[in-house]
This record gives C-alpha cells, sequence and structure tokens, in this order.
C-alpha cells in the first residue's frame, strides 16, 4: 500500500502562521515534516542534531512528533493545551516538571531526566524548566496536531 502525503494547506494557512518562522528542517540530517507517511528514525540522534527550540518533524492526521531544544537555565513556559493529550519524552539533560494547578502553585512538580516520559492530559496548565548545565532535549508528540506542518521555532519567542 502506497501512502499519499496529504493537502494540508486546506486545513493550516502556513503563509500567515507566525509558528513557520525559521528555517526548513534540514539541519542535522533532519529533514522536512515527513508527515502521513511511513518513517522510521533514531529518535536520539535526531534529537541531539536539532538546535531549534521546536521543531515539527512529522505531522499525521491524529499525531505530531516535534523536537524541543531548551537551553540551560530556561523552560519552555507555562502552556495549556487543550483538546489534545501530549507525552514528553526526554532524551538528554535534567528537568523540573511542573503539572496542574496554578503557575505559582502547581498541582505536581517533579525532577526528571533522560528516558523519562511525561503524560499531560488536555487542558492540563504544565511547564518544563531544564535544570541542567548542558541543553535539554525533549521529543514532544501532540494528539491531534498542535502545530502547523513542518513548524520550526529557533527559539522561545518565535
Amino acid at each position: 500500500m502506497k501512502f499519499k502525503r496529504p493537502d494540508l494547506s486546506r486545513i493550516i494557512n502556513l503563509k500567515s502562521s507566525t509558528a513557520t518562522k525559521g528555517t526548513p528542517c534540514s539541519q542535522g540530517g533532519i529533514t522536512d515534516d515527513k508527515g502521513n507517511a511511513p518513517y522510521v528514525f533514531d529518535l536520539e540522534t535526531l534529537g541531539r542534531a536539532n538546535l531549534a527550540y521546536r521543531r515539527v518533524i512529522w505531522t499525521g492526521k491524529h499525531m505530531q512528533i516535534a523536537l524541543m531544544h531548551i537551553p540551560a537555565d530556561e523552560d519552555i513556559g507555562w502552556e495549556v493545551h487543550n483538546g489534545g493529550d501530549q507525552l514528553v519524552l526526554i532524551t538528554d539533560g535534567t528537568a523540573e516538571v511542573f503539572l496542574g494547578g496554578k503557575e505559582n502553585a502547581p498541582a505536581v512538580k517533579k525532577t526528571a531526566g533522560e528516558g523519562s516520559g511525561i503524560m499531560i492530559p488536555s487542558g492540563t496548565l504544565h511547564n518544563i524548566r531544564n535544570t541542567g548545565r548542558e541543553p535539554l532535549k525533549l521529543v514532544s508528540i501532540y494528539a491531534p496536531p498542535e502545530h502547523p506542518y513542518g513548524s520550526v521555532n529557533e527559539s522561545r519567542d518565535d
């Protein structure tokens, strides 16, 4: 069975999106978003090669995979994803994870490191802060997709 890449231009207007700011996924062996086609990749190699704050590498109809690079002493910022769940996998580094509650009083505060998984149910306030001296490398899986197809954010401010 041959899979055909969908035309997402009708769903996501990439020209008007600020989230596509930056360069295409071409750094360190990372190629364009391989969405909705079978794709086998080395998670550690791609994760370590990524230098962008967020780089979407696969967008399907029901799920999306993004690589994240969080510099030392920085965080992803407090956020809530309504309408979808998120799984975050830490491939390198150590982090402090905040889930639920309020920004100044999270319901859950945990330390996590390489090999840790963080389940974030839809509607949960969360933040992940790099507590190490080296960049924190994450793989974020969104279900359904959260960002425009092929998005690359060079920094958190993008």
